[in-house]
């Protein structure tokens, strides 16, 4: 694997994550684009490619954990606080807003 290749990735990566379609297949785009302009055979996938794309993805999670740290403390903490008070009636928002999100994602 090239660096030009892994930087091009990346790019790849940070722009399309958030978009509502596959990031994993803007990957492989790009991993296929660069060998076809680089003439390499397209049916190589080598172990390196593989575990940048591991690590694109594991990058992309740190970064959301940091940028909603706060969010996600304060999930945990109203949650705790739930169950410390055994209060199942009366919960935080936040609480609830998991709960039901977590529902409706399984759900659906």
């Amino acid at each position: 694997m090239h660096l030009l290749q892994a930087v091009f990735m990346g790019i790849v990566q940070g722009l399309s994550e958030f978009l509502p379609i596959s990031s994993s297949a803007h990957l492989v785009f790009t991993s296929n684009f660069y060998k076809v302009i680089k003439n390499i055979d397209l049916t190589q996938t080598t172990e390196q490619e593989i575990f940048l794309d591991i690590m694109l993805h594991l990058g992309t999670l740190i970064a959301v954990l940091i940028f909603f740290r706060k969010d996600i403390t304060d999930i945990i903490k109203s949650f705790y606080e739930v169950i410390k008070n055994k209060d199942f009636k009366n919960y935080n928002f936040k609480t609830r807003y998991l709960i039901d999100c977590t529902y409706c994602y399984s759900v659906g």
